[in-house]
Order: structure tokens, then C-alpha cells, then sequence
């Protein structure tokens, strides 16, 4: 009885670290992707889709060409230039952003979707 004790005892030691040891993983995972959008990025991301959400795709549009420039390969910022560009009716340059995500990512649904729809519009 005393052994069968001891081995559980062990036993949920040992997942009680590993459960620890996976959130520590998390949290550094986390920090280590904030890292890589700076303050000035995160702010004029989120005050682009702010501005998209209210249809104001002027202020969308400048707020995500400062995103392209701090981050010129992120393709969720080419993603929403191609979609406000599609909303304003400006399909070259729809075309040109859709286009520059889907090389991007090929496989990304979405990035087709929007192209389809630039080339069908």
C-alpha cells in the first residue's frame, strides 16, 4: 500500500511540472509574438480596422499603408488593402495588394477569395 502511494505520488508530481513547464512555453510564445509588431504598428492596425469597421476606408487605407511600411511583408496588411481598395472601387490597386498576399501565402483561402473578387468585379 505504502509503494502505491509513493508511484501516484510521483506520478502526479511529475504532470503537475509538465503542465507548468507547457504554460511557462505559452507565455514565452506569447511574449516573443508581441515582439514582433512594434507599438506604433499595433496602434495603426487597430485604429485601421477601428476605421474599416465604421466604413471610413480613407482613414483604414492610411492607417494600413503605415502598417505596410513599418512591416512591408506582413500579408494581412496587403490582405485589407486589397479588400478597402475592392470597397473603394480602385481595382488595380486592389488587384496589385490581392495579388502580393496570395504569392505570399498560396494556400490562404481568403487571400483567393479577395482576388476572385477584385477580377470579378
Amino acid at each position: 500500500f505504502f509503494l502505491m502511494i509513493v508511484i501516484c505520488g510521483c506520478f502526479s508530481s511529475n504532470q503537475s511540472y509538465a503542465q507548468e513547464e507547457q504554460r511557462i512555453m505559452v507565455e514565452e510564445s506569447a511574449e516573443v509574438f508581441l515582439e514582433d509588431y512594434s507599438d506604433e504598428f499595433q496602434e495603426n492596425f487597430f485604429e485601421g480596422l477601428k476605421q474599416k469597421g465604421i466604413r471610413n476606408y480613407d482613414r483604414a487605407i492610411t492607417r494600413f499603408l503605415e502598417c505596410k511600411r513599418l512591416q512591408p511583408k506582413n500579408t494581412v496588411v496587403s490582405f485589407e488593402l486589397a479588400k478597402f481598395h475592392l470597397y473603394e472601387n480602385k481595382l488595380m490597386l486592389a488587384q496589385d495588394y490581392a495579388i502580393e498576399a496570395l504569392k505570399a501565402e498560396p494556400e490562404n483561402y481568403w487571400y483567393a477569395e479577395t482576388l476572385t473578387d477584385v477580377v470579378d468585379a
